[in-house]
């Protein structure tokens, strides 16, 4: 994928998550258009996938986010392992 503007979708344990390559994709996704877009931006980690799926009201409010992606070894590596074989993201950041 070379469009900085757009980005793969992943569904981990139930909750969608963006795929950006990095932070300058993150950021290019987010500013496409020259606008900056609007909403909640929430991290994912472990400890979220965990807390989401034990408690319904922190699920709710995580789902309600705008831009979920994976944050933190664990959830990157469940993220790359969806990813078929030869279309691996980059490693050169989150």
């Amino acid at each position: 994928m070379t469009d900085p503007t757009s980005a793969p979708l992943y569904t981990l344990r139930g909750l969608q998550l963006i795929g950006w390559r990095n932070m300058q994709h993150a950021l290019d996704y987010l500013y496409a258009g020259g606008t900056l877009k609007s909403g909640t931006l929430v991290a994912i980690n472990a400890e979220k996938m965990l807390a989401a799926e034990g408690n319904t009201e922190v699920r709710t409010l995580i789902e309600a986010a705008e831009f979920k992606y994976a944050d933190g070894i664990s959830v990157v590596r469940s993220v790359r392992k969806k990813i078929p074989a030869g279309r691996r993201l980059p490693r050169g950041g989150r």
